[in-house]
């Protein structure tokens, strides 16, 4: 059975992405045929990224057992879908650092991502954007991009539901196509 993982993308305690990824998930839930992971990063405890040689490295070698889990879920997964918080006009640091621990593993993957945020989460996607210009993953098109105080509440709670399905749906939809199932 294909494997689609939603890796999370705060820490926080109440934050906003805990309702996305449980909107992702159960959007995810009607399709039978795919194994749905989430990948919690506040769970995984990833350590900062202090490894002495790059993961594009031919003689990288996995530092941490937390570090070769999250390796492992990579590699499994037919398909990522990040849920992206805009932090600073960037992605989240936890999620940088996520990325960063892995090279080989990110080449082709597809990739969907649903951001948010008061820009639309516009400017952690173009920081992906220039990650991804080194990992290349396949990022997926649309890029489900939410805004507070339009789509969502700072405070989570969804404002414009039609709005807010109209958006996301359709990421929903290219991962689960990408996964050909």
């Amino acid at each position: 059975m294909p494997k689609l993982t939603v890796v999370t993308g705060s820490v926080r305690p109440n934050s906003v992405n805990a309702g996305v990824v449980k909107d992702i998930t159960t959007r995810l839930s009607k399709y039978d045929a795919i194994d749905v992971e989430v990948a919690d990063l506040g769970e995984l405890q990833l350590p900062f990224f202090d490894a002495s040689m790059p993961p594009s490295a031919p003689e990288y070698e996995i530092p941490y057992d937390a570090v070769q889990t999250w390796s492992n879920i990579v590699k499994s997964s037919d398909a990522i879908l990040l849920a992206m918080p805009e932090y600073n006009a960037a992605m989240t640091a936890v999620q940088k650092n996520a990325l960063d621990w892995l090279y080989t593993e990110w080449k082709d993957k597809p990739v969907a991502i649903v951001t948010y945020g008061f820009h639309e989460g516009r400017r952690a996607v173009a920081n992906f954007e220039s990650i991804n210009s080194n990992i290349h993953t396949k990022l997926l098109e649309p890029v489900a991009q939410l805004q507070f105080m339009r789509e969502l509440s700072p405070d989570g709670s969804v404002i414009d539901q039609a709005g807010y399905d109209a958006i996301v749906q359709p990421t929903i939809d290219a991962v689960v196509q990408a996964i050909d199932i």
